[in-house]
């Protein structure tokens, strides 16, 4: 996994809910080597370097962003060698593009967004109507999005 920074909530709570996918499917998350980085392409690019040497090199890696993982598969282009099986974070506009064709996670950042907005009218008018309501959680549902990247090449 090629992960962001443990105090960054987002990036943390990625890894967290990927490393629960693995316990649900019976697979060890301890065995699984972690790569902390940034969120960005060059992030992507020194974490792929770090992975690279290790002894055994992985066959598939999750990345916590869509940066990360076109980082890392661009790094795989430049060096000539075969990318892993390869799943991003964000479903950002880049990882459609057919050169990285990415499998990502759809965070739904627009229904997020509508969400927000409407949670923070709501509460804004509760307020000044002089009522103190009790704080709200909402989730917006990820959607896995299956492009080429998951399959090994």
């Amino acid at each position: 996994m090629l992960a962001g920074p443990t105090d960054m909530s987002s990036a943390a709570a990625r890894e967290r809910a990927f490393t629960a996918e693995l316990r649900e499917a019976g697979l060890d998350a301890v065995d699984r080597p972690v790569v902390r980085h940034g969120l960005t392409h060059a992030d992507g690019g020194r974490g792929w370097a770090q992975l690279m040497a290790l002894r055994e090199r992985p066959t598939a890696v999750f990345c916590t962003s869509d940066a990360v993982a076109v980082g890392l598969l661009n790094a795989c282009h430049e060096q000539g060698v075969a990318p892993p099986a390869v799943v991003g974070f964000d479903n950002s506009p880049v990882s459609s593009w057919s050169t990285f064709a990415l499998t990502t996670v759809d965070t739904h950042l627009s229904t997020m967004a509508r969400t927000a907005s409407a949670m923070l009218v709501r509460r804004l008018a509760e307020l000044a109507d002089g009522h103190d309501a009790p704080a709200r959680r909402t989730v917006v549902p990820t959607e896995l999005v299956v492009r080429r990247s998951h399959v090994v090449a």
